[in-house]
């Protein structure tokens, strides 16, 4: 697999990702289920429809673009501590917040209550 993943193909990885709470969801009860999280990744490869993916190629892009998303956070708090607004530029942002703003940690809950404040 090259190691350029498309804005395209990266949203098209989310969106599929999405699809399977066990990936993402840690209160989902497969969360857990290693044989699950194994066959929604091969079937999110396979719709993936690009010549030699890997599982590993997904999961590894699936990691990055979660630290892409954290970095992207990170950004906005930034921005929001000197009254700037920051618009993260990536297609795939909102469907990745989507997917992860509800489950993050709770250390961030301060940054919880700033970004619902102001409503980025």
């Amino acid at each position: 697999m090259p190691n350029v993943w498309t804005e395209d193909d990266t949203e098209k990885l989310i969106a599929l990702y999405g699809q399977y709470q066990c990936l993402w969801n840690p209160f989902d009860s497969e969360f857990n289920n290693k044989s699950l999280r194994y066959e929604a990744y091969k079937k999110i490869k396979n719709s993936i429809n690009i010549p030699e993916l890997t599982i590993c190629d997904c999961i590894n892009r699936i990691v990055n673009v979660k630290k892409e998303y954290c970095y992207e956070l990170s950004k906005i708090a930034a921005a929001i501590s000197y009254e700037k607004l920051y618009v993260p530029k990536v297609k795939w942002f909102k469907r990745m917040h989507m997917l992860f703003f509800p489950y993050m940690p709770l250390s961030h809950n301060n940054f919880r209550k700033v970004y619902n404040k102001n409503n980025i």
